[in-house]
């Protein structure tokens, strides 16, 4: 971007106004040096070469009104305005960027730990399963073993009522045989019961 000199010689925007005013009877001529040179001997190289010497006409032009100079002062300050502007939003979008990018990054943080803490938990649901699983086979079993004794249990009830109706009919017919031993003889000696008994 281009520097005004008028700019660079009355750093207060109303004390220019006058300067430039004043600088209007004295038409200069800028010699800015070959355009190969760098910027630094531009700087160095700047010089103002009066031309001709004010005239009646010229002094007379003082006093006519300031319209394009205010104009052109008036443009510089927006464009140095907007461009501060451009400036500060270029900063904030950089500010706002760096600190998008470091709660991207604490995200990815907390997604890559809530992927571990899934994974931990996927293993301990496994385990979980294989445990439950193996439990139900066990119960199964003992579903099994207890069904087989129940059937072991209503087999043997049915043989004790069997043997109870037998006892009940021996007992009923009163005809069975008392076998006495005799130590001493070592003999049996049969005996029947009688009807009295």
């Amino acid at each position: 971007m281009e520097t005004n000199p008028l700019a660079l010689m009355c750093p207060n925007q109303w004390e220019r106004k006058a300067t430039v005013c004043h600088l209007l009877a004295f038409p200069v001529a800028l010699s800015l040096g070959s355009p190969s040179q760098d910027s630094s001997a531009i700087m160095e190289d700047t010089t103002l070469q009066i031309i001709e010497p004010p005239t009646a006409s010229e002094a007379s032009e003082e006093q006519m009104p300031e319209e394009p100079i205010k104009s052109d002062q008036i443009n510089g300050v927006m464009v140095l305005t907007l461009l501060d502007k451009i400036i500060g939003a270029v900063d904030q979008i950089q500010l706002t960027q760096t600190q998008l990018e470091e709660r991207q990054q604490e995200m990815d943080s907390a997604v890559v730990s809530i992927q571990g803490e899934l994974t931990k938990l996927t293993k301990a649901h496994t385990t979980t399963s294989n445990t439950v699983n193996k439990m139900l086979e066990k119960v199964r079993k003992v579903s099994v073993n207890v069904k087989t004794v129940r059937q072991n249990l209503e087999k043997q009830a049915g043989q004790i009522k069997k043997l109870e109706a037998n006892e009940a009919e021996l007992l009923k017919r009163r005809n069975f045989k008392v076998m006495i031993y005799q130590p001493e003889k070592k003999q049996r000696v049969p005996f029947e019961s009688s009807a009295e008994l």
